[in-house]
């Protein structure tokens, strides 16, 4: 039996497949520049607005349009999720950025 978020029930003798796609980040870096991507395969409203955690707190500056972060300084270091904006209860599971070198200077952009 498959119950919905809205509690429809549905019941079938032939199975059913359940295809889970949610959120995930990934990451990848060059330079000393992290980048991190919050992408999904499911269809997203438009213009959806991505909420950014860090250490499993929200990073107030990190609201974004866009699915991405960049981060520069190596105090940036931790780990990182993200969830869109009104299912904030739905987030990515966590991704972690290292300091890769604890001399990695700051970068002015």
């Amino acid at each position: 039996m498959l119950i919905t978020d809205k509690g429809e029930k549905y019941v079938s003798s032939a199975g059913v497949t359940l295809t889970v796609t949610d959120l995930q980040v990934r990451l990848s870096h060059y330079a000393g520049t992290v980048t991190l991507s919050c992408i999904t395969s499911c269809t997203l409203s438009n213009s959806p607005t991505y909420l950014w955690y860090k250490n499993r707190q929200p990073v107030t500056d990190k609201l974004t349009k866009h699915n991405k972060l960049y981060l520069f300084f190596s105090e940036d270091a931790g780990n990182y999720s993200c969830a869109v904006k009104g299912r904030e209860d739905l987030r990515s599971p966590e991704q972690t950025v290292r300091r890769e070198n604890q001399s990695l200077s700051r970068r002015l952009w």
